[in-house]
Order: C-alpha cells, then structure tokens, then sequence
C-alpha cells in the first residue's frame, strides 16, 4: 500500500479564474475552452468563459476585442434561455454580465434593485456599474449633464453600500473613481484611481488611459459650467 496523499484535484474553473485575476488572460481561455470540449453543457464554466470573454474584449480593444465581446454576448444570450432550472444566483449572474457588456446600463442598474430587495446583497454591484454606466452615457450630452451627476451619485452610493459587504476591487474602485468625477470630485476620484494601481500591484502609470477620461470628463463639466473641483487630479 502506498503511503503517499493523494494528489487533490483541482478545479479547472477556479484555475482559470485565478490566471485571469493574475493577468494571463489568454491562458485563462485556452483552459476553458479545452474543458467545455470535453463537458460542453457545464453551465457554470460557460459563464465564466463568457465573462472572461467579455472583460478581455473591453481590455484588449481592437478588432480581437470586438470580436471577443460580440462571442460574450452571444454565448450569455444563450444562457438565459437556460436559466429555469439555475440557482438564483446564477440567473442574476448571467443578467448582469449580459447587461453590462451590452451597455444596458439601466436595466443592469434595476437587476440589482430587485436583486437587493430579494436579499442579494451582492445586488449593489450591479447597480455601482449600472448607474455610473448610465452616468457616462448622459455626460456625452452637455444638457443632460445635471442628470448625469444624479446617476453617478446613485452609482456612487452602490458602491459604498457593496465595499460594507464585500472586498474593494480594482475594477470596482476604477468605476467608483469614474462616478466621482462625473459629479465634479476629481481629488476624490485620483485617489481613488491611486487605491486600485496599489490593490492591483501596478503602477500608476497602467491606468493612465482611465485617468485621461476622468480629464475629459472635467473639461465637460467646466464646458457645461457646472459646479465642480478647480483642477483635474495630476
């Protein structure tokens, strides 16, 4: 008899989870999609395929992000007509990620209305990334700026709610920083932006492209001569 433990087995799901939280998202992908070869109805690992998909599409931009979106969406579309004999959460989860990569950012932000009042308290972080997401959308527009700022504050006050409940994110402070400097709060949203490089392990300079918009967002408002901070944050 072998006096050797056992190998445990590990999670191809969880792997590939944590190679894409590390940043090897292409790794990350090829392990899904080698194990959705062999189990091709595992609903959960299809979803974390999808959202893998999406996220990586909107980082990557281009034509391979395009087209790595367009397969999200798609592949999530699929899934809710799936979703009867899912958990709960899982039904929510598929919603949101759909919503969120569709840019329909208010149905997003009432999914997570109805998720909180069910007792889902993870809800907030729909409605943190629905609300800031309608918010950007009206700062586009200089008359429907005033609106804009509401929806940020809503978005900011999810984002609030959820950090009481669950772990501060990069990209989750990023989306807080942005619902700052829609309402004017440029300081707040920099520091903000300083948090998320510390949580990621970067340097500041890695998020230079979001701290580009939060610049464009506070000529906006100056434009717009709504009231707000004297400077954008350096």
């Amino acid at each position: 008899m072998s006096d050797l433990a056992p190998t445990p087995s590990i999670d191809p799901i969880e792997a590939a989870r944590t190679k894409f939280s590390e940043g090897d998202a292409e790794s990350a992908l090829l392990d899904l999609e080698a194990h959705l070869t062999s189990n091709p109805e595992d609903f959960r690992a299809q979803i974390y395929l999808a959202q893998m998909l999406g996220d990586s599409g909107l980082q990557v931009g281009g034509a391979l992000g395009s087209e790595r979106l367009e397969r999200a969406i798609g592949m999530l579309e699929g899934l809710t007509l799936r979703l009867r004999n899912q958990s709960a959460e899982d039904r929510w989860w598929v919603r949101r990620h759909l919503y969120y990569f569709r840019g329909d950012h208010l149905r997003n932000y009432r999914l997570g209305v109805e998720e909180v009042a069910r007792g889902n308290k993870k809800g907030y972080l729909s409605q943190g990334f629905g609300a800031t997401g309608h918010a950007l959308k009206l700062n586009q527009s200089i008359r429907n700026r005033k609106r804009a700022q509401l929806w940020a504050k809503r978005g900011e006050e999810a984002w609030k709610n959820l950090f009481k409940r669950e772990p501060k994110k990069p990209g989750r402070l990023c989306n807080l920083a942005i619902a700052l400097a829609v309402q004017g709060r440029f300081t707040e949203a920099e520091k903000t932006i300083h948090d998320a490089a510390r949580l990621a392990g970067v340097p500041i300079e890695a998020f230079a492209e979001l701290r580009e918009e939060l610049r464009q967002i506070w000529r906006g408002i100056r434009e717009a001569g709504l009231p707000s901070e004297e400077e954008a944050g350096s």
